[in-house]
């Protein structure tokens, strides 16, 4: 615990692995820290005069020159004095850990994400300062529902979508299972990783949201341009030709949209024709030349 002399960082700051961050006030300890290294140069030396007169009343004990009681005595004094040494040396250990908190340095390479402090304020054990994210080596948090997780395996590869960044698929995989759920979302936290160069590339940043998808055998589905949806409100729906050559207009449901397609759960059959494009505007009933 102490005052924050000096914070030398904002938030969105690079910072280097053993930049020192934070100075926090150590009068107190290097005080107490003088105190334990004068009375542990005190007890240094008193341990030297109680193993020399040990030693001195062994030999003398040894020679029948000296009484049990003796012996046992300076035995005694010099049990203590290595006792209070080792007492002292102890503290002074602590105070040295201590005193290495006061000096806050970067962990890794990386940048401050949040920072809860400022100078002059009090410090105090248990009380975050700062947040600093490490760069690159991004992993990604995935909640998967309970009647999903028995498909997951450490190591899978899957298909990582993150709209923000990109409109592609990156490739990632499965690296961790956590087998504890949460007992009241009964989600599963399964932690996927994406290759570092991808996240150079596309310039990833932590926070950004993430969509994981783990492909398990293959299906045949039914899809469409997207670009050829007709939306009126919350209706969709595809431009067919009619048997006559006239436009159609059938409404559809629409499942899932991938890669430019967009998933037709009914509405439309395999094989049937639909306008993808056209000049102008079109509508129901127009007649429609295939080109």
């Amino acid at each position: 615990m102490g005052q924050i002399e000096t914070l030398n960082v904002e938030e969105g700051d690079k910072v280097k692995k053993g930049q020192l961050l934070v100075s926090i006030q150590r009068k107190n300890l290097l005080a107490q820290q003088n105190q334990v290294e004068a009375r542990l140069w005190e007890a240094r030396t008193a341990l030297q005069n109680a193993e020399t007169q040990f030693n001195r009343i062994k030999n003398l004990h040894e020679s029948e020159s000296a009484t049990q009681q003796e012996f046992d005595n300076a035995k005694t004094h010099y049990e203590m004095a290595k006792a209070k040494v080792k007492a002292l040396e102890s503290k002074k250990a602590e105070l040295d850990d201590m005193l290495d908190y006061t000096k806050l340095k970067a962990p890794m390479d990386g940048y401050v994400v949040k920072k809860m402090a400022q100078e002059g304020d009090m410090a105090s054990p248990g009380r975050p300062l700062l947040t600093i994210e490490q760069l690159g080596n991004l992993k990604i948090i995935a909640r998967v529902p309970e009647s999903r997780i028995g498909l997951f395996r450490v190591d899978d590869p899957v298909e990582v979508h993150i709209r923000s960044a990109t409109d592609q698929s990156i490739e990632g995989t499965v690296t961790n299972i956590n087998p504890g759920g949460d007992p009241v979302s009964r989600n599963f936290q399964v932690e996927v990783r994406l290759p570092d160069d991808k996240v150079k590339e596309l310039n990833l940043k932590s926070g950004m949201y993430a969509e994981v998808q783990l492909s398990q055998g293959d299906q045949s589905r039914l899809a469409v341009l997207d670009k050829a949806l007709v939306k009126r409100g919350q209706l969709q729906g595809l431009f067919t030709i009619s048997q006559d050559q006239q436009a159609v207009l059938r409404w559809v449901r629409t499942g899932k949209e991938r890669n430019g397609r967009v998933e037709i759960l009914s509405g439309l059959k395999e094989g049937e024709t639909y306008i993808v494009d056209y000049p102008g505007s079109l509508r129901e009933g127009l007649p429609v030349e295939v080109q």
